[in-house]
């Protein structure tokens, strides 16, 4: 094989999921993950007063699906997830599945972010560990802060709730501090597990939306080698 046809073979086994054939596929999978997860695994928050609300662990297939794949498969494996919550037994029909929703669309909008941040002002000074930071950091901030004033209009216009500081300010300050855990939990356990999956499986990782400023670094290393080999080069 030459040297030229060996190189489009090494760049064709590590371009990232880009085929709609296959994102349709990791949206089939991850979105059944979740409907799944979701219908098996959630906890009540333990916390007097606040016993509506659970700990979904389907949360954790969505930033995963977001993080191998990209935005378009993790925003359509939460919407597979909010669809299935409209079928389970829920204290707030239609209002619950629908604030999960935004609470999980706003994390990952949080997440997006985060990775352009680190995608457009730290690639190739940092490492992926930093990516994850930030946007953990940006996935957690939006989701509260998205999220506090949506569950006030919930509190006073669904539940009819008296709007007075003594009854708001304890109620919001407790869904808070809630998604800021299920946000902490909904993203860390993602990262700890597609970190572990990159080493595994580097072909995963280099396929891995997630990893396409590692890919960049490459690639502007590669060619900045090459500028200083053909400059060597006898004229």
């Amino acid at each position: 094989m030459s040297r030229s046809s060996a190189g489009r073979a090494t760049m064709t086994d590590r371009e990232p999921f880009k085929s709609k054939t296959v994102l349709a596929a990791g949206a089939a999978v991850f979105g059944a993950l979740a409907a799944a997860t979701t219908w098996l695994v959630q906890v009540p928050y333990p916390v007097p007063g606040f016993e509506f609300l659970r700990f979904d662990a389907a949360e954790v297939i969505d930033a995963t699906a977001f993080l191998i794949f990209g935005p378009e498969v993790g925003f359509l494996a939460a919407l597979v997830h909010w669809l299935t919550l409209n079928f389970l037994p829920t204290a707030l029909p239609v209002y619950g599945p629908l604030l999960k929703f935004l609470a999980v669309t706003t994390m990952l909008l949080g997440m997006l972010v985060g990775y352009w941040a680190f995608t457009h002002l730290l690639t190739g000074r940092t490492g992926m560990n930093v990516g994850f930071t930030l946007m953990g950091v940006f996935g957690l901030t939006s989701r509260v802060l998205i999220l506090t004033p949506v569950n006030y209009l919930v509190l006073v216009y669904v539940f009819n709730a008296p709007n007075t500081a003594a009854v708001v300010n304890p109620y919001l300050i407790g869904i808070g501090i809630f998604n800021a855990i299920h946000a902490v939990i909904s993203m860390v356990v993602p990262f700890i597990v597609t970190g572990a999956l990159f080493r595994a499986s580097p072909e995963l990782k280099a396929k891995a939306w997630i990893t396409g400023p590692l890919r960049l670094r490459s690639a502007m290393r590669s060619s900045i080698a090459r500028r200083n080999g053909n400059k060597s080069l006898p004229q």
